[in-house]
């Protein structure tokens, strides 16, 4: 498990909300030939949060996070470069990158009838 603080700060002069969106991104190396372009995994709402005052997020990021479906439906874990991207509303946001390692493996098989 990996986690990311993210930190936000209001820089208005009111008190304010803020929600982040949390978003994995595959990326060209990762083998698989249809992937999403991002896709949600986590969010949280930072509520009251004063004029001036800063406030730090903690996202906790598994390998189940980073699972893909394969043409067959399969949950598949696919070693690659993706990147996590930490975003508001306003297009503002932060990212980085992780590498995921090993061989594709069929984590959940989609069910058989």
């Amino acid at each position: 498990m990996l986690t990311v603080a993210v930190t936000i700060t209001n820089t208005g002069d009111r008190t304010g909300d803020e929600v982040i969106m949390c978003y994995v991104i595959p990326g060209a190396d990762v083998n698989l030939p249809q992937r999403p372009v991002k896709a949600l995994y986590d969010f949280q709402r930072a509520s009251n949060i004063v004029a001036g005052a800063a406030r730090t997020l903690r996202f906790n990021i598994t390998r189940d996070d980073l699972l893909l479906a394969n043409e067959g439906g399969d949950m598949v874990s696919t070693p690659g470069l993706y990147g996590l991207s930490y975003e508001n509303g306003a297009g503002q946001g932060a990212s980085l990158q992780v590498r995921l390692v090993g061989e594709m493996t069929v984590v959940a098989p989609f069910p058989k009838p």
